[in-house]
């Protein structure tokens, strides 16, 4: 073995490594923790908030509010349908029905409602189970209760009980369906990207959420009109369901700590209306850097002539540095330091490996030689 040749393999096997690396990073195998804490640092790194301009409120079904039902789930069909008339009065921009419809009440009032989403109001999406996620006899009666036009999907991907990404739809074509928030944003005019969204927690309002939160039981109250122009999302805020950590736990000690699924939804909306599309990574990108890291590692310690080492370390290390500004720059995001680490211990070892071989094999064919 010419000694070019194991530093050649150390660079082959250095860019095997990390392409094997990148792809489990790619699916969150380490990269998960990771991206957890991109986001918490994405989100509270600004000084002051983003705009408040998106024209975004929730209507919340509280406990207090299905304490006035024989029933608290299914949530009354009948009650539904009148609390999203009396939001229609309103002439809100659109309505979002955060509520599962896949199970059966009274028959009379499931017509009722049924009757209302076939001819909305107002424009409308409503929360939709695929039907791969469903029994074959609750995705039956939601396909018969959800007309196809109003589908909308809400599934939310977390860490650790914490919301952070929420994808644009599921399927393709003519059977895709939106999730929630990209279609309501659509209905209010906005041009949501084809790509899925970090969550973002903006800094709280002195009262409480970030959205205006306005009980289902006290919306008979609200002034004529006052929800005119907003999405308003209807939702569940009941104790131990669809309640989600935040991180707002540690940053604000004396502020909520969980909110619920709709409220999620509805910043979501807001960013998107807002174009707050936050720091989507890059694939290519985070490829580079865990090969930089590989490279790195690598060429760490190599056999080569000393003004040659020196060099090739000098390279590198520019070039890393550069890769490393470049990826933050066009991603918004830290570093991939899990996968580019391993890449650069693994590289680091298989070279140091090689080395250590071809040294053992010297000193073998050595006494040969002599005799």
């Amino acid at each position: 073995m010419t000694p070019r040749l194991p530093f050649v393999l150390t660079i082959i096997i250095s860019i095997v490594i990390a392409l094997v690396i990148w792809r489990l990073d790619s699916g969150v195998v380490l990269s998960s923790g990771e991206r957890f804490i991109n986001n918490v640092v994405w989100t509270f790194q600004r000084d002051a908030p983003p705009p408040e301009t998106a024209p975004v409120a929730v209507v919340s079904i509280t406990d207090k509010t299905l304490d006035r039902f024989a029933a608290r789930t299914p949530v009354d069909r009948q009650f539904l349908a009148d609390l999203i008339n009396r939001i229609a009065k309103d002439h809100p921009k659109a309505i979002g029905l955060d509520v599962l419809l896949d199970r059966p009440t009274q028959p009379e009032k499931d017509k009722v409602l049924a009757a209302l989403l076939a001819n909305p109001p107002v424009p409308m999406a409503v929360g939709y189970m695929l039907p791969s996620d469903e029994t074959p006899e609750y995705a039956r009666f939601q396909d018969d209760m959800v007309p196809p036009a109003l589908r909308a999907t809400t599934y939310i991907h977390g860490i650790a009980g914490i919301p952070q990404l929420i994808d644009p739809g599921y399927g393709t074509g003519a059977g895709r369906i939106a999730q929630l928030p990209y279609k309501l944003a659509a209905m209010a005019g906005a041009n949501p990207p084809n790509q899925g969204l970090l969550v973002r927690y903006p800094h709280l309002a002195p009262g409480g959420w970030p959205i205006p939160v306005f009980p289902a039981e006290v919306v008979d109250v609200l002034p004529e009109q006052f929800l005119k122009d907003k999405i308003v999302l209807i939702g569940g805020d009941i104790l131990n369901t669809d309640q989600w950590r935040t991180p707002y736990a540690a940053a604000f000690a004396d502020r909520p700590a969980r909110m619920p699924g709709v409220m999620v939804q509805a910043l979501v909306v807001k960013q998107l209306l807002n174009h707050d599309l936050g720091p989507l990574d890059v694939p290519l990108a985070t490829c580079l850097v865990i090969l930089a890291g590989a490279l790195l590692g690598g060429m760490t310690m190599p056999d080569l002539p000393p003004t040659t080492s020196v060099v090739l370390r000098a390279v590198a290390l520019i070039s890393f540095t550069y890769v490393l500004i470049w990826r933050v720059a066009v991603t918004g995001m830290p570093l991939p330091v899990v996968g580019m680490l391993v890449a650069f211990v693994l590289a680091n070892w298989w070279r140091n490996a090689s080395l250590a071989w071809l040294a053992a094999k010297s000193n073998r064919e050595s006494p040969s030689r002599l005799t």
